[in-house]
């Protein structure tokens, strides 16, 4: 495997765990979990979320390093 593979996907857990910390915070202030199904709901949306804004975020700070 490529170091730049490695740091690629090490970049992306480091964006995931820390947009997860800040949707969780988000989720634990403003909405209010009424039933288990609501609390799972929540938390799938936000590792969907989580994820993609982790990739979204690796390949945006890849293509700025690439160009210079």
């Amino acid at each position: 495997m490529e170091s730049k593979t490695v740091v690629h996907y090490g970049l992306i857990a480091v964006f995931f765990f820390t947009y997860m910390k800040i949707l969780s915070f988000i989720g634990n202030r403003l909405i209010p979990f009424q039933s288990s199904l609501s609390v799972l709901i929540v938390s799938v949306l936000f590792l969907i979320l989580a994820l993609v804004l982790s990739v979204m975020t690796t390949n945006k700070i890849t293509d700025v390093l690439r160009s210079k």
